[in-house]
């Protein structure tokens, strides 16, 4: 399903926030914002790049100089769509004529593809729902397991026809608290719109119930009796042609057998008295099997949630619209329970388990009654401590709860009944990936992994308190007796320690002459946490250094560490990038000359700042579907979502602050910048690949290299089969070799 490139509002709407429309005559520009890089000056044409119709701004004291605005506009999507494409199969003939690239992207499959794992493990009775991703296949299946251990194939897109050629993903399910019935999301072309379906898991029979417009990454719950469903709907399609998607979204019940124009509205627009909800607001729903109680979330690209507490049975219309009583708000600091998609809420009885941040930056849960749900009278269950907590669940018995500690996961439980919080020790030293429990019985499935330890699945056993291995993942087989990862502390400005963590074969001398990449995100407290990543042995395996900073703006260190990254203090986790690199350079794990910067998504701001900002410390860089022209974020396809994390071009605050941050704008001329790999899928919901594209375009007029790589079967990533992926960075890494000067790759 494509999606256009969009504008969420003209520009000379946004340009009158500050009483100036756009103009196309030059003119002196006012004086540069306080920590911000001097204005660039307009950039010469280049015959490689695409036309340019420059348009002049002032906005709250900067001065804006846009030869691109026209590629914003939906009117001229294809024009755009052709330029990206024709720039595409120039790159895409520069990589195959590279000798050493095949083998390389051959290398990369095969050890990407060496490993079955499960993904996504969720319980109802004696039942485990996963996604299943065999050894050599391209896409995951949907998967149910009994008691006896054995699998049946529930669903497996390989099967459901693809239009266009395109290929068909499941980006989510939900299994019915009595296990009885499946949901599920179909996307096409690794797009996270998807179409939401229903499966029976004794017969695999798929029932004809359909559900359209379903962003692939929001929850869907299940009625207490399996009656129906809970589903978050954006706006339609037509509606979509001329605003942005993400917005207005809905909470919606859809009885099974009933046509979807017979859904009601449960939290959202068209609710009488009942919580408001901002345009770009998501609303959704976490239930609790076993519970009376449903819980209503409100969010969107931040971590904080408002929190809303209804009994199941008042949400059947006509009683809907009183059945919402609010427990906390943004401004509660109330944190995520459960990885993003997966919206959990942690009842047991009539009380409700909070995990939040408010004055305690590394985080504590709390305990709420749902009968009278006042967060001022929460009593505390578990305290801050040293360790950041990132994560509950909790079985018929106890609560569970993740800790980190130094980017090593700790398991702590405790007992509903009473009693003190005690330790679970691990079956090894390393990172859960997610907690898996069903409230109505005991027990706790965990998933463990690190930088070298390949995915596993443990079953904790509520009597002996002793885990047992669950067999759900296959190792590689890779041999990782010659790696090492390590973790250092790299002094930052401010008098921060910036964790840094470096994975590179043992025998590794330390001469400079290493090709290295440097990873980062730094946004929205997400963690890089320790992960398996067999294809990454690929590039290692060369002698190649893979080292991930962990700079502010995740949640590594808390949420004091989010919000030293975040909004005017983004600037702080490109300053703590730049140090990481220093620190490789410095101890001689590599050189300049050797050293590329990697990232994507939120992370292109990261990357692209540290470029614009250090030019002469990186031999090139690669940004896939990057937030790399910030200012314009309203003009963006989910643009009004990232405010809160990023601030909002229409007050001088924000705008100074996205100023700062944006990599288009701070492109100077007559400088210098290393080859830049820009990479973006054509189906992208979440980032507009205009902004990969006119910053491709911006460094091509800077003289410039750029290599742009294009996507027509592919969206922001999560849709991707495993061999797109794979060869995504098998790509950037030969194009970061030949940069290199490897003679393989030249």
């Amino acid at each position: 399903m494509r999606i256009p490139f969009r504008s969420l509002v003209t520009a000379i709407a946004v340009a009158s926030c500050s009483g100036n429309a756009p103009r196309t005559t030059a003119s002196a520009p006012p004086p540069v914002p306080s920590g911000a890089s001097s204005t660039p000056a307009p950039l010469p044409p280049s015959p490689e790049g695409p036309r340019r119709e420059i348009v002049e701004e002032d906005l709250f004291g900067i001065h804006l100089v846009d030869p691109y605005r026209w590629m914003e506009k939906h009117e001229n999507a294809a024009e755009v769509t052709q330029w990206m494409i024709r720039e595409g199969k120039r790159t895409r003939a520069r990589l195959d004529a590279m000798p050493g690239h095949a083998k390389l992207r051959d290398r990369s499959r095969d050890l990407g593809m060496s490993q079955a794992f499960a993904t996504i493990v969720k319980q109802s009775g004696d039942l485990l729902f996963y996604f299943k991703t065999e050894k050599g296949a391209d896409l995951r299946k949907l998967v149910v397991r009994s008691r006896d251990g054995r699998e049946r194939v529930l669903v497996d897109p390989v099967s459901i026809p693809a239009p266009n050629g395109q290929h068909v993903s499941i980006n989510h399910f939900e299994p019915s608290d009595d296990g009885k019935w499946v949901a599920y999301g179909l996307a096409e072309g690794g797009s996270e719109i998807t179409s939401e379906h229903v499966v029976e898991t004794k017969t695999a029979r798929v029932l004809p119930d359909v559900l359209s417009r379903v962003f692939g990454m929001l929850p869907v719950h299940w009625r207490a009796d399996g009656s129906g469903l809970y589903y978050t709907q954006m706006i339609s399609e037509e509606e979509a042609k001329t605003s942005d998607p993400l917005q207005n979204q809905r909470l919606l019940f859809h009885r099974l057998g009933d046509a979807p124009q017979k859904d009601t509205v449960v939290l959202g627009k068209g609710v009488e008295d009942a919580p408001h909800f901002e345009p770009r607001e998501f609303p959704m729903l976490a239930s609790n099997p076993g519970s009376r109680w449903v819980v209503g979330l409100g969010g969107g690209a931040r971590p904080e949630r408002r929190i809303f507490a209804a009994r199941a049975n008042d949400l059947r219309a006509p009683t809907v619209k009183s059945a919402w009583t609010t427990v906390a708000e943004y401004t509660n600091n109330v944190m995520l329970v459960g990885p993003y998609g997966d919206e959990r809420a942690v009842v047991h009885g009539d009380e409700l388990y909070l995990l939040t941040a408010s004055g305690a930056p590394n985080r504590r849960i709390v305990r709420v009654s749902l009968n009278h749900p006042k967060l001022a009278d929460a009593a505390v269950a578990v305290a801050e401590s040293a360790d950041v907590i990132e994560e509950l669940a909790a079985d018929a018995s106890s609560l569970y709860i993740h800790k980190n500690r130094n980017g090593r996961s700790r398991l702590q439980r405790l007992p509903f009944r009473g009693g003190a919080i005690e330790d679970v020790e691990l079956p090894f030293d390393g990172w859960i990936d997610a907690l898996t429990t069903d409230p109505r019985r005991e027990g706790l499935i965990v998933h463990l992994q690190g930088w070298t330890s390949e995915d596993r699945y443990f079953v904790l056993r509520s009597k002996s308190r002793s885990f047992e291995e669950l067999p759900l993942a296959e190792p590689s087989g890779i041999d990782v007796s010659s790696l090492i990862a390590e973790e250092v502390e790299v002094p930052s400005t401010g008098g921060v320690s910036v964790p840094l963590t470096i994975i590179h074969r043992k025998d590794l001398g330390k001469d400079g002459t290493h090709p290295t990449i440097l990873d980062g995100y730094g946004g929205y407290g997400i963690s890089a946490t320790p992960s398996f990543r067999p294809y990454r042995f690929a590039w290692i395996e060369r002698g190649g250094v893979y080292a991930i900073a962990h700079v502010r703006g995740g949640g590594e260190k808390g949420d004091s560490w989010r919000l030293d990254g975040k909004g005017p203090n983004k600037p702080h986790g490109i300053q703590d990038f730049i140090a990481c690199a220093e620190y490789l350079v410095r101890e001689k794990y590599t050189s300049t000359s050797r050293l590329a910067a990697s990232g994507g998504s939120g992370g292109g701001i990261l990357i692209g700042r540290a470029v614009t900002e250090r030019p002469d410390l990186f031999a090139a860089a690669s940004i896939y579907a990057g937030v790399v022209n910030a200012m314009r974020i309203l003009e963006a396809s989910n643009g009004a979502n990232q405010k809160d994390e990023m601030g909002s071009p229409d007050n001088e605050a924000g705008a100074h602050a996205l100023y700062a941050m944006d990599v288009f704008y701070n492109v100077r001329a007559g400088v210098k910048y290393p080859p830049l790999m820009l990479g973006a899928g054509l189906n992208d919901e979440r980032v507009s690949p205009w902004m990969t594209a006119k910053l491709g375009a911006q460094i091509l007029a800077n003289g410039g290299q750029v290599w742009l790589r294009v996507e027509g079967d592919d969206g922001h990533g999560f849709a991707s089969t495993r061999r797109q992926r794979f060869d995504l960075f098998a790509d950037a890494w030969s194009f970061f070799l030949q940069q290199m000067g490897d003679p393989a790759f030249k």
